[in-house]
């Protein structure tokens, strides 16, 4: 019987730096200032199909394998690990249970046996009971006033309700007789003719197909403390675990190791949202308003920085700098362009980036009445089924599928992931943000991220900045350190000469020579701050307000790249009629505007098909699903393209596939993610592979990086085994990473743990 392996799939590092950087890639080595290189050295999410590897592998294959099954069975709650399982009175050793049954059951009975019912609760599909809504999901609760005709029966009610009766409904409301004394004291109270009452009713609703995280799904299998699980709101649940997982795909089992290598203030947290914490809202609206007893501090999980706070509470324990953007639908890739500003400016060296948002039916039938959302009962009449309702860029498409959960990305410099070992997925080139212009729809999508493709002309952008060629920018860096080299050795010698002429002058008279190897120790850490200055400034950021490069063409060709070489888009595609027609024509305009070859279109990729519309995770869901993209060499298709798009089929720039292209993933360099949200946010990501990064090292380098990189994989993919096992991935801190004078510690820059 086959057994599920489950593990992190930490990129592939050919073991000779030759094999890692083929002849193609232009050799980087001394080009980039490393620490304000931002690369992705993990990520991880929540979604609607569980994990990362299991959206991925319904994206990628359209069905679940034995190892997908088996952690979204457990996820779920259908089966549990146990150290000692009974088989017909006989031990049958340690192995899964099923839940409902007790009895034993094999990794591959697994997917044979529970597979469909996975399906059934996961991914896109009906709507969930919740505590808030009505039981079936094509019924959705109201209240309807009426007004009273005639006296009501009186009823009997505590004294206290009787005088809030009668300050709302005034002498419509009468006060008969009291009984008892104390607090078992009641009074008789009658309803008059002229009352307005609410009653409840339920009506029938078009809308009745989302996409919320698993039937079953319980942060307590993943470690979370029981304290927390009462206090913490949905967003910061989701966000735990999700943070715990992004750790794990980076190789960390204790981020505490971090500040072995770094300041707590160097550790940013940028994770954002589109609507914050909706479910907390909900709660203290409705539930308030029905006059039910609920926590008194839920207001606290209602804020967009509530998740960020606490994953700082239980995790990190960092002191850096806090982004929480609300960027609607464009929240992630808001939040990965804050974190890569942090990192590239020096303010961070490690930053969560990402976004959330939570299923609520008030916001689910508020996209509804926009008609964002597709109507679902519509396309149950022709003959759909819910896993076919999001159909991005098809002729039928007629709005998105709403979706919930998180993704994260933990976004480090350069340096400091080669010199932990950390994997990097992908080297993030540029991230762009822009609005739109005058209008009178909040919605309406618009075409300002057109901007990371402004420039004069495509011919003029290789001629009018020489830089972009790698060789000679090579020279004019080296000549440029060379020559802060000899100024850095030229005031060394003044600073020695000077004591010297001091000295001579009277024995004792001189400073002491701990004093000039400071000032000597001081002008050598200027020179390398200076010669970061040069590789920021010719080697990151040469193309930078030159009106004849792009954004987009600048960023490529710091790694030697253009725009041929993006290999693929990872598309916002909604399934909205305007989003789809707006995002297609702006990727082909940039890609025409650029001077891109028509004959080598952009593939693309429609992951909401598969996912729905999770607003602020979507982005950050795109961005992971890229990366495994990138470095699988499948372009997942988008299954639900029954057909094209007649408007869309003529963007010539751009092949919207309903299939799977594989391609070599030596083949794939470069890949962009678009986002649109409300409120005018646009935003674009280009993430080059990290064999560019792979080009900027020397072998020995690489070969010390390596080692340490598939160390910490086996490392991850141990506690992702034991964390299924029944041993818990979530482990709260209890304290701060540091031990005695908090306030020293917080001071001292140079202070580090360990």
């Amino acid at each position: 019987e086959p057994r599920a392996g489950l593990r992190y799939d930490f990129p592939v590092l050919p073991e000779r730096h030759d094999e890692a950087v083929p002849g193609d890639v232009p050799r980087l080595e001394g080009l980039l200032d490393l620490e304000s290189l931002p690369v992705i050295a993990g990520f991880g999410e929540v979604s609607s199909v569980g994990s990362s590897r299991t959206r991925w592998e319904l994206e990628a294959h359209g069905e679940f394998s034995i190892e997908g099954c088996v952690e979204l069975a457990w996820m779920t709650g259908l089966i549990r690990y146990e150290r000692r399982r009974v088989r017909d009175g006989a031990d049958a050793g340690a192995g899964w249970v099923e839940c409902e049954t007790g009895a034993p059951i094999a990794d591959a009975d697994v997917k044979r046996r529970l597979e469909g019912r996975l399906r059934a609760h996961t991914g896109i599909r009906l709507l969930d009971a919740d505590a808030s809504s009505n039981a079936d999901p094509r019924l959705r609760d109201m209240l309807h006033e009426v007004g009273a005709e005639e006296d009501l029966p009186p009823f009997e009610c505590s004294p206290q309700a009787a005088e809030a009766f009668r300050a709302r409904h005034g002498s419509a409301v009468e006060v008969l007789g009291r009984s008892g004394d104390g607090a078992a004291a009641t009074v008789r109270v009658r309803v008059r003719r002229g009352a307005s009452i609410f009653v409840p009713k339920a009506i029938n609703t078009d809308y009745f197909v989302g996409a919320q995280v698993p039937t079953g799904w319980d942060a307590a299998r993943y470690g979370i403390p029981p304290e927390v699980l009462t206090q913490a709101d949905r967003p910061a649940l989701y966000a735990l675990v999700c943070t715990v997982e992004a750790f794990l795909a980076a190789g960390l089992t204790d981020v505490y190791e971090l500040y072995r290598y770094l300041h707590v203030s160097d550790v940013g947290n940028c994770l954002g949202s589109g609507a914050g914490g909706a479910s907390a809202i909900q709660v203290f609206h409705e539930q308030r308003l029905l006059g039910r007893e609920i926590r008194s501090d839920v207001l606290s999980e209602a804020f967009v920085g509530t998740a960020s706070a606490w994953v700082n509470l239980l995790l990190l324990s960092a002191s850096g700098p806090l982004r929480s953007g609300a960027g609607a639908c464009a929240s992630s890739l808001e939040s990965l362009d804050n974190a890569c500003d942090l990192i590239a400016s020096g303010r961070a060296k490690f930053c969560l980036a990402g976004g959330y948002d939570v299923f609520t039916r008030p916001i689910y039938y508020e996209f509804g009445e926009m008609s964002a959302l597709i109507n679902s009962a519509r396309d149950a009449r022709c003959g759909r089924e819910p896993a076919e309702m999001s159909r991005p860029f098809t002729t039928t498409r007629g709005g998105f599928v709403l979706s919930e959960g998180v993704g994260i990305q933990v976004v480090t410099t350069a340096a400091l992931a080669l010199e932990m070992g950390l994997p990097v997925y992908g080297v993030v080139a540029l991230t762009h943000m822009a609005a739109d212009k005058a209008g009178r729809s909040i919605p309406a999508p618009g075409g300002g991220i057109l901007t990371a493709a402004s420039q004069t002309d495509a011919g003029a952008a290789a001629s009018s900045c020489l830089l972009a060629n790698p060789a000679l920018r090579a020279r004019r860096i080296r000549a440029s350190l060379g020559h802060v080299d000899r100024q850095c050795e030229a005031d060394i010698d003044a600073i020695k000469m000077e004591a010297d002429w001091i000295e001579a002058r009277g024995p004792g008279r001189g400073p002491a020579a701990a004093e000039t190897e400071a000032q000597i120790e001081g002008i050598r850490q200027a020179a390398r701050r200076e010669k970061q200055a040069v590789l920021r400034a010719l080697g990151h950021d040469f193309w930078r307000n030159n009106p004849h490069i792009s954004p987009i063409s600048g960023a490529l060709s710091v790694f030697g790249l253009t725009v041929q070489d993006i290999s693929f888009a990872s598309m916002h595609g909604t399934a909205t009629r305007l989003n789809d027609l707006n995002e297609c024509a702006t990727l082909d305009r940039q890609m025409r505007h650029l001077g891109r070859d028509p004959g080598n279109p952009l593939l693309t990729i429609a992951q909401k098909s598969v996912v729905g519309h999770g607003v602020g995770a979507s982005g950050a869901w795109a961005v992971n699903g890229a990366l495994q993209a990138m470095h699988s060499g499948i372009i997942p298709g988008n299954r639900n393209a029954d057909d094209i798009d007649p408007h869309l089929a003529g963007f010539d720039h751009l092949l919207l596939a309903n299939e799977n292209i594989v391609v070599r993933p030596d083949d794939i360099k470069a890949f962009s993610v678009t986002s649109f949200g409300f409120g005018q946010k646009g935003a674009q990501v280009i993430v080059v592979h990290p064999r560019y990064l792979y080009a900027a090292v020397s072998e020995p380098e690489y070969c010390a990086y390596r080692a340490k990189q598939i160390s910490r994989a086996r490392i991850a993919s141990r506690e992702l085994d034991r964390g299924l096992h029944g041993e818990g991935m979530f482990k709260a801190k209890e304290a701060p990473p540091y031990v005695g004078d908090e306030h020293a510690f917080l001071l001292n820059p140079l202070a580090r743990t360990g």
